[in-house]
């Protein structure tokens, strides 16, 4: 039974698991995770190498990124070391067999046995890893709990986001609201209202004055003329 890409890195990762020097790794998990090491190396170079040729603010960025890769590079080198021992562990061999890559050619002997085949049935460090296969509880996971946390940042950033939007168009409606009440109780505006109310009570009234006036001219000369 071997485990996926996923499974291993959650795995190692895991409490209880990334400081066990006492039980056995089959090849699935040390090689799933070697590879998730060397990609989160190659994942920072590209940004490093960007933010090193943009002045002031790409100087501070590269020195976080660096800072960053450092702290995952020691977590990560912590787990490999034991991980390593419970690889040698699936072989039935001492956990102090890690030190030889430490001497010529120890490097090479220690790949070897990396890449053989473990041990079949139990041994006398644990289960057949490949007979048993280790489910990870998501409590117990450190990489569930460093995405649970990124979401819940990311949740609460687009939420804060809503959140001042709505308070800025309930703002902009309050403004409008307030521009029209007083725009409706302002005494100029009523003032200006009412004179040209009364101009054009004027203009009417003279209007129909003057036609009056015309109407008794005409009505007088009919007297005369009869």
């Amino acid at each position: 039974m071997v485990y996926t890409f996923t499974e291993a890195v959650k795995l190692v990762l895991s409490k209880g698991r990334i400081l066990d020097y006492k039980g056995r790794a089959c090849r699935s998990e040390f090689w799933w995770f070697s590879l998730f090491s060397t990609l989160v190396n190659f994942a920072f170079i590209p940004f490093i190498a960007i933010f090193a040729f943009i002045p002031y603010i790409g100087m501070i960025l590269c020195i976080l990124s660096i800072i960053a890769l450092i702290v995952f590079d020691a977590v990560l080198f912590v787990a490999s070391i034991f991980l390593a021992i419970r690889r040698l562990h699936d072989k039935n061999l001492t956990g102090w067999l890690y030190l030889i890559q430490f001497i010529p050619f120890g490097p090479f002997v220690l790949l070897v046995l990396y890449i053989l085949e473990g041990t079949k049935g139990p041994n006398k460090y644990g289960e057949d890893p490949t007979e048993n296969k280790i489910n990870v509880k998501p409590e117990d996971s450190y990489v569930n709990k460093f995405a649970s946390k990124f979401k819940k940042n990311d949740n609460n950033s687009s939420a804060n986001t809503t959140s001042s939007t709505n308070d800025a168009n309930a703002q902009t409606e309050t403004k409008e609201e307030d521009k029209d009440l007083i725009f409706k109780n302002n005494p100029f505006d009523k003032k200006e209202s009412e004179e040209k109310d009364t101009e054009n009570n004027t203009a009417d009234n003279k209007e129909s004055e003057e036609k009056n006036a015309d109407n008794n001219t005409a009505d007088n000369k009919d007297n005369k003329n009869a």
